[in-house]
């Protein structure tokens, strides 16, 4: 997850970041930290609107 954090600040394209972002909300997902997951996730909803809410629904259920 450091990797990301790290990849996600510098500077790529918009595209990268936001699929960076993405993988950052299911490593916390997958790391049973669902809280966070959501938080990560909701920042590329609107870029990946049915990838995200799958993964939004399946956080909040465990929340």
């Amino acid at each position: 997850m450091k990797q990301l954090d790290k990849l996600i600040g510098t500077n790529i394209s918009e595209s990268t970041r936001n699929r960076a972002i993405f993988y950052l909300g299911e490593s916390y997902y997958l790391l049973g930290n669902y809280e966070q997951a959501v938080r990560t996730f909701v920042k590329v909803e609107q870029v990946f609107p049915n990838l995200v809410k799958e993964w939004l629904d399946s956080s909040l259920d465990r929340i």
